[in-house]
Formats: structure tokens, C-alpha cells, sequence
């Protein structure tokens, strides 16, 4: 679920780290993170132990190890959650080896929870948003929009397959990283 759709429904959504939307310090924490220089607790957002809540979920991006074990010890009474929104080893993230004991490691993937002895969440989640009108007509019967994250071949052949089995598709694969490169498209139509 986006962090939008998860304030809909009135939970708090909270950064893990402070000046998320000024990129130079957001430049700045990285340099600092990948250089395992001191004092990186700094940049943790201290905003997350104003409350008290049963249960906390971190989800992977750009969480290190270290924030986990700093999370774990200030809200010690709370149940973590570390939810891989990504697959394992398809994005930047710490492995499920690396999550700290204690913490619960969480996936939706199917195959990531069998490999690496994650608990899956099932759920789908719905935006009444989204709704098309009852009478619409459907361009495409498959639809991906999405980031390639080391996966655009596989994305690519799934869209050849659909097209040879006469579904009409339409792909839009774009670049990773924080400064968006020219990423893969495709559109096809049967």
C-alpha cells in the first residue's frame, strides 16, 4: 500500500530519516551512510518515538541494519516489522539474514518467503480512487507500469508471452536510481 493510501485510512506515516525531501541533504546522508561515517544515528527522525504504538512497519528501502537495531532498542515495547515491498535481492535493501533477531521480517512474494523463511502478506488493497465507470471499455487487458530494478528482461518476456497469447499489452518500464535515467519503454497491442 503507498504511504498516501496508508494516511487514508488514518495510520501514521512516518519518514525514517530527517530532510527525506531536500535532496542535498538527502545527498549528504548517503555519502554519510555509505562511507559509515559516525554520528549517522543523527539522521534518524526522532518523530517516530513521540508515539507509542503496538506495532511498527518499516518497509525496506534505504533501511540500514543499524537504524533497525536503534528502532528496536527505543521501542522495545512495540512489535517491528520489516516488510520487503521489493523482492530480495531486487532492490537495495538489507538481506533477511541481516534484519536484526527480534524484529519480524515480512515479504509478499511467494517465493522470497519460502527461500528465505519470510511471513507473507497475502492482502490486496483497495482504492476506490481507481474505479473505472461501470460502462468503460478496456484498452489493454495487461498493464505494468514500474521500475526495471534488475528485472526488465523477465517484465519484457512476460509481455511477449501475453501478446502471444492475443492479450493486448501495454509495458512501461522506467530507469532506477534517485536521478531518473531514460528508462525502457514498450507498448505493444495485438
Amino acid at each position: 500500500m503507498t504511504t498516501s493510501g496508508l494516511q487514508r485510512l488514518g495510520y501514521p506515516v512516518i519518514d525514517p530519516y530527517c530532510y527525506g525531501k531536500n535532496l542535498l541533504l538527502r545527498i549528504c546522508r548517503e555519502i554519510c551512510f555509505r562511507l559509515k561515517l559516525p554520528g549517522r544515528s543523527l539522521w534518524y527522525n526522532k518523530a517516530v518515538l513521540e508515539s507509542d504504538p503496538k506495532v511498527i512497519i518499516v518497509y525496506d528501502p534505504l533501511i540500514t541494519r543499524d537504524y533497525l537495531k536503534w528502532l528496536h532498542k527505543k521501542k522495545c515495547n512495540s512489535r517491528l516489522i520489516f516488510f520487503y515491498r521489493n523482492m530480495v535481492g531486487k532492490a537495495r535493501h538489507i538481506r533477511p539474514d541481516q534484519v536484526p533477531s527480534g524484529i519480524d521480517r515480512w515479504t509478499f512474494d511467494a517465493h522470497d518467503s519460502r527461500r528465505y523463511g519470510l511471513k507473507r502478506n497475502t492482502r490486496c488493497y483497495y482504492f476506490p480512487e481507481l474505479c473505472l465507470p461501470k460502462h468503460h471499455e478496456t484498452e489493454f487487458d495487461v498493464l505494468y507500469v514500474g521500475r526495471d530494478k534488475g528485472r526488465a528482461e523477465y517484465i519484457l518476456m512476460l509481455e511477449s508471452e501475453f501478446n502471444r497469447l492475443g492479450l493486448t499489452t501495454y509495458f512501461h518500464i522506467v530507469g532506477d536510481g534517485r536521478f531518473q535515467t531514460k528508462g525502457k519503454h514498450s507498448t505493444s497491442r495485438q
